[in-house]
């Protein structure tokens, strides 16, 4: 008896407050629908990202030399227990700038071998344009963050160096 007046009281509140129960049902519906978009979403990201990560064939270990080594160091790291192959890269710290601006900025300059002899952290160009001569190719984040465009001449200057060059 008790459950049915109960059930009585409730009905007859959301009758008569129809407003306030269609309010109270599209809110929870938005909410559940939102909920279930984002974490579908998060599949779907996480999933592609996976994907895009996997592809770029990450390196397992960096090892980072204080000093300058020249190539015939390259076997006998390969050469240790355990180490399946390498792939070297020259980081160069640098101060560049645009040539239509006056400030240097600091930055950092990588050297990798050809694309085709890449073998980890795989660089890719999405139009398969790659730089020869006297040009450089910038990361795409790097270039929103400085505001260059494709065909800006940058100045670069290292510790013995200066050099003028394109994106």
């Amino acid at each position: 008896m008790l459950l049915n007046s109960l059930f009585y009281k409730i009905w007859a509140d959301l009758w008569l407050y129809k407003a306030r129960t269609l309010l109270a049902v599209l809110s929870i519906f938005v909410g559940v629908v939102c909920v279930g978009a984002l974490f579908g979403l998060i599949d779907l990201e996480l999933s592609t990202m996976d994907a895009a990560h996997r592809a770029a064939k990450p390196s397992h270990i960096s090892m980072i030399l204080r000093a300058d080594a020249d190539n015939s160091l390259l076997p006998k790291i390969k050469a240790i227990a355990g180490v399946k192959d390498i792939d070297a890269l020259t980081p160069l710290t640098v101060r560049y700038r645009l040539l239509d601006k006056s400030e240097w900025q600091i930055g950092t300059l990588v050297f990798r071998p050809p694309t085709a002899q890449q073998k980890y952290d795989l660089t890719t160009s999405p139009s398969n344009n790659w730089p020869t001569g006297e040009e450089i190719a910038i990361e795409r984040l790097s270039a929103d963050y400085t505001h260059q465009k494709i065909g800006d001449s940058v100045a670069f200057e290292t510790v013995n160096v200066s050099i003028i060059t394109q994106n």
